[in-house]
């Protein structure tokens, strides 16, 4: 053991200092989470809920309220600048599974994001503009429901908080919103424009972070270094 020790000491003595350096600048330590890349894709799944109004019949002895629960497939790109500056425009799409699926069946929803993106978490404003298709206001289930509500230019603006963490070749990402929705309501003698409080969640993977992207970022980070040191 003592002669080994020794051959070691030996091959560290006579190993060139740069080289030392370039090892120890390659090496990525996985417990220390890196910047964003400045482009990324991101392929999640957001939910999205709104108490909507009540309808009743027969003289208020039938009553049922209505929801509002899009489950959609998110297509996101997120542009980052400024170093913690990011931009992410989205557009997500899917079915309405909440009682007032009939009379709006399939949601599709485009927002655009604008804030802060650390290592792990990010804060975000946003505006998006969510568009029901396939339905029409007051169809019912067919099964003697009540008719449902319909919405129509949809503005919503929202606040975002999101996690991060980084998995091998990606990041696993949430994202919980609270916003508020500018709609225009149409249900029964209801036929007006008023806010709506919603709340959103979305769960998603960020692609492209490869081995390739990686040794780019650190050649970076080696040529930045070596612009700060004194001459």
């Amino acid at each position: 053991m003592i002669a080994l020790a020794s051959l070691l000491s030996c091959v560290l003595a006579l190993t060139p200092a740069g080289a030392r350096g370039n090892a120890e600048q390659d090496f990525v330590d996985p417990r220390k989470q890196s910047l964003p890349r400045m482009h990324r894709f991101r392929l999640g799944v957001q939910v999205n809920y709104m108490r909507l109004s009540l309808a009743t019949a027969d003289g208020g002895k039938r009553s049922q309220r209505f929801h509002f629960t899009p489950i959609m497939v998110d297509l996101a790109y997120q542009l980052q600048v400024f170093k913690y500056m990011m931009v992410r425009p989205s557009l997500a799409f899917g079915p309405n599974v909440a009682n007032s699926r009939n009379a709006m069946p399939v949601v599709f929803h485009g927002a655009l994001h604008v804030g802060y993106q650390g290592r792990m978490f990010g804060a975000a404003a946003g505006y998006g503009y969510f568009v029901p298709m396939g339905g029409q206001p007051n169809q019912n289930d067919g099964l003697n429901g009540l008719g449902q509500p319909y919405l129509f230019n949809n503005h919503q603006f929202d606040a975002e908080l999101s996690l991060e963490t980084r998995i091998d070749r990606g990041s696993l990402s949430f994202q919980i919103r609270m916003g508020l929705v500018r709609t225009h309501l149409i249900h029964y003698g209801i036929d007006n424009i008023r806010w709506w409080p919603m709340p959103m969640f979305n769960a998603g993977w960020f692609f492209g972070e490869t081995k390739r992207g990686e040794q780019r970022r650190l050649e970076r980070e080696r040529k930045r270094a070596a612009g700060r040191r004194p001459r």
